[in-house]
């Protein structure tokens, strides 16, 4: 029984092969010798489908050499892309990867070389989705082998003395190909057309013309045209429609991207790259551009401090082209160099340069960066590259020509956080709009009138999103520029990083009592708390000192408390949940003025200034508190009341300053900053709560927190404004060990002591918040979040997250207590942690 199956199975297929072959050898018979040899070449695409190529005007084929759009972000490197990546590997696996995303999406067949062997893929579809593959060798034709043919007589053709002689026998095939010039070989006319060969015909010269005249003259036999055109019509034969097949995971988007990345190269005369401290430098940045290069110019601002961008005559000028008349005109109106003021001239090319005006320019350019091909994020990539964001190890085409002309070439790895222009490349398709439901959910409900977010990961941004307004009144919309409140995520990106660096020149003892840092401690019975005791909020210390209503006219009372549970006519400003500020309550005018003197000079507001004896006041309060015996875990600001002070006692220079020299500015970070109405307008600032308790007016660029307003806005535990995008860069640092942009701000292990857990019982690091040590617990963060991850939140709806373990950033900024400090939708609703649970189950899919 089983031969009789095997039997009538072995016949049927010999059926259908004859079947299959009869109708191949029909369709070769009716096309004449021009489509029979039109069949061998792949042309130039078809004005309506410039996309696509047509092979033998019968089937539709894609070559990948040319470049090619289609749904993926990227579109296919061309071929000079390639070149400039001088990665094999790379060029192999897009290779691997054009054809299965191309072949499954149901065109009939693809041609794509790879670079080591010059290789070309033909594909057919079938009517089961799969794909049936044959490589040919794609080669520029011949021309000039046939033509010298044709006018001798021969049937086979010796290279001509001088020229180089590739012998056929020995490697199989020729090697001509679109990555050498043509080279004569000792091989006819007949032989070359035995092998698996696919012609290229770039220019549509008469290539088609000379094969018709050698089948016609003798020198080509037909027989033998017309079995490779049978065997290319056999893999193209099965038209059935293709089942759609899902693409493999960002996996082309990610290598397309990685091409693109590796084929920017760049070459210099003067030691001016890599770039470390950007807030050094002046810079200029010059269009001369056909297309926009706006892209460009928005990612260096992400870069480079306010300060260090001017109009023109910058120290450095960047000159951004794409067009060599367009450059060759920018650089002759350029100034020549003054003899006082060195410059330096830095050309941006996105395209082909020509190999005579770079010789041109070589005296006049100091350096150089080169991208060959020009597609939608090109500028934006070069940006990156300028700045370290991506690597640059690419060599361009026009290398000999910069080594001539005495430049060498740059090999720069990445030193800065990169950009990655679809996040679905790593997070799941629809990660991104979970994300947008929720924080839009939480507009909607008035949890906060807007948010920044920022996620990157593996050094590279992924989201960086603004939503909302700055207030329900909706005037301004928020941008990734603007600066908010981050409260206590002050402790991480300000005292967390400056405890590390005095840690590491030993001016900061841990296991050391405050006694030994602060003189006037000395008598109290605060003296033997230890710094680290401070970080890890395990000194005793009560949570909180309300310092200003400390500073109350108690007479303004009349004898009433200052506060009530119930709301009446005497109680009438709510300051949180059931509680009633007194109406009638005032401060003391000794302590606050409207008016700013010597000695009113701690600003609070437009029109509020307190007496700077007061800060004296404010650590007598701290040092007379209550102190709890028992050093358990209790959360508390005091401790960074103290911090501060020894910062500045051992140090001799103001916290911000301190903060600016050591920290903000070598990072490029200028929206890190306390006081920012002193850089930026109010239209940059988000407000946070109309304070109608204390200061009597909306704090718009004004910190909140009360005690840090009456320390002149710097303090160590709150103060600090800033945008996603510069907490990035702190976080990066972080997450670098000590370093970013080529400077290291302390030493690699000092961040590991720091950031583990270092009491039992206490989930916190020495300076940082840590993920609950217990399931059991409620969790600030989502249980996702590794063990090795570290952060902190704010009191105004912020929060900055990094894991080690992922290579992950998450950063979430918002001014939930506008226009009420008591408005806690943001946290019931759990907002931060349910888009970093996203985060987390999005990069698992």
């Amino acid at each position: 029984m089983i031969r009789v199956v095997l039997g009538i199975w072995l016949l049927l297929s010999n059926t259908l092969s004859l079947m299959a072959s009869e109708r191949i050898d029909s369709l070769v018979h009716q096309l004449s010798l021009a489509e029979k040899i039109e069949f061998l070449f792949v042309d130039r695409p078809d004005s309506d489908k410039p996309d696509s190529l047509v092979l033998a005007r019968h089937y539709k084929i894609f070559d990948t050499r040319k470049g090619m759009s289609d749904s993926l972000v990227f579109p296919y490197p061309n071929e000079w892309t390639i070149r400039a990546a001088a990665d094999e590997g790379l060029a192999n696996k897009l290779f691997e990867q054009s054809c299965k995303d191309f072949s499954i999406r149901g065109y009939d067949g693809i041609v794509v070389p790879s670079l080591d062997t010059k290789v070309g893929c033909l594909y057919a579809r079938t009517g089961k989705g799969m794909t049936s593959e044959h490589y040919f060798r794609l080669i520029d034709f011949p021309y000039r082998l046939f033509d010298e043919a044709l006018k001798i007589g021969v049937s086979g053709l010796k290279s001509p003395i001088g020229k180089e002689v590739i012998n056929a026998k020995e490697l199989g095939f020729p090697t001509l190909g679109i990555w050498s010039k043509a080279v004569w070989f000792d091989m006819s006319p007949n032989e070359l057309m035995h092998h698996n060969l696919l012609f290229w015909d770039e220019e549509g010269t008469n290539y088609r013309e000379v094969i018709r005249t050698a089948v016609n003259a003798g020198y080509l036999s037909e027989e033998l045209l017309n079995d490779k055109v049978k065997q290319l019509m056999a893999l193209m034969g099965a038209n059935e429609p293709c089942s759609e097949v899902p693409l493999v995971k960002g996996n082309a988007a990610a290598l397309r991207k990685k091409a693109f990345e590796a084929s920017v190269s760049g070459y210099q005369k003067r030691m001016l790259f890599p770039l470390t401290r950007l807030d050094t430098l002046n810079i200029s940045l010059l269009q001369a551009t056909t297309t926009n290069s706006d892209r460009f110019v928005d990612r260096a601002r992400f870069y480079l401090p306010a300060q260090s961008i001017c109009q023109q005559g910058g120290h450095i000028q960047f000159i951004l082209s794409d067009d060599e008349e367009q450059l060759e005109n920018c650089l002759q109106q350029l100034p020549a160099d003054s003899s006082e003021v060195s410059q330096y001239k830095v050309v941006i090319f996105v395209g082909r340069l020509n190999k005579a005006l770079l010789t041109k320019m070589a005296t006049e350019v100091d350096a150089f960066f080169l991208m060959p091909e020009h597609m939608q994020y090109s500028w934006e990539m070069m940006a990156q590259a300028v700045f370290n964001g991506i690597a640059v190890e690419g060599k361009a085409n026009q290398h000999d020509e910069f080594i001539r002309n005495n430049f060498e070439r740059l090999n720069l790895s990445r030193s800065r956080l990169g950009f990655s222009v679809n996040a679905s490349v790593v997070l799941s398709p629809d990660s991104v709009a979970k994300i947008d439901s929720i924080v839009y959910d939480a507009i909607r409900r008035q949890a906060t009138p807007g948010a920044q977010l920022l996620v990157a990961k593996d050094g590279e941004v992924l989201l960086q999103k603004s939503y909302g307004y700055h207030t329900y009144k909706k005037y301004l919309p928020v941008k990734d520029s603007d600066l908010y409140d981050v409260a206590s995520v002050t402790k991480l990106a300000v005292t967390f990083p400056l405890v590390m660096q005095l840690y590491d020149q030993g001016t900061l003892n841990l296991d050391a009592a405050l006694k030994e840092y602060i003189p006037d401690i000395d008598t109290t019975d605060k003296a033997n708390i230890t710094v680290k005791e401070l970080l890890v909020h395990q000194s005793g210390l009560v949570s909180y000192i309300p310092f200003h209503t400390n500073a109350l006219d108690r007479e303004s009372l009349r004898k009433r408390p200052l506060y009530s549970r119930h709301y009446s006519r005497i109680y009438n400003l709510r300051v949180d949940t059931r509680l009633y500020q007194n109406k009638q309550a005032r401060f003391r005018k000794e302590i606050f003025s409207n008016e700013v003197s010597e000695v009113f000079n701690r600003q609070l507001t437009g029109n509020m200034f307190m007496n700077q004896a007061y800060v004296d006041s404010m650590y007598a309060a701290i040092y007379s508190s209550t102190l709890n015996k028992k050093k358990e875990y209790r959360y508390s600001d005091l401790g960074y009341y103290l911090l501060q002070k020894i910062f500045e006692r051992e140090e001799g220079e103001s916290l911000d300053s301190l903060y600016y020299r050591r920290v903000a500015s070598p990072l490029g970070a200028d929206k890190l900053l306390y006081k920012p109405l002193k850089r930026y307008t109010a239209d940059a600032l988000v407000p946070t709560e109309n304070d109608m308790a204390f200061r009597k007016t909306l704090l718009d660029g004004y910190v909140h927190d009360q005690g840090a307003a009456m320390l002149g806005g710097v303090a160590a535990h709150a103060g600090l404004f800033a945008n996603a995008g510069d907490l990035a860069k702190l976080s990066q640092m972080l997450l670098n060990e000590g370093q970013y942009g080529g400077v290291r701000f302390f030493k690699q292990e000092t961040l590991g002591f720091f950031t583990q857990t270092v009491n039992h019982g206490n989930r916190r690091g020495l300076g940082v918040d840590k993920p609950e040590l217990s399931p059991s617990e409620n969790s600030h963060v989502s249980r996702l979040a590794s063990p090795s991850s570290y952060g902190h939140t704010g009191f105004t709806g912020t929060i900055v997250w990094i894991d080690p373990e992922h290579e992950l950033i998450y950063i979430f900024l918002s001014n939930r207590i506008h226009p009420h400090a008591y408005n806690k939708k943001l946290i019931e609703m759990n907002v931060r942690t349910k888009i970093q649970d996203v985060i987390y189950n999005s990069m698992e899919y």
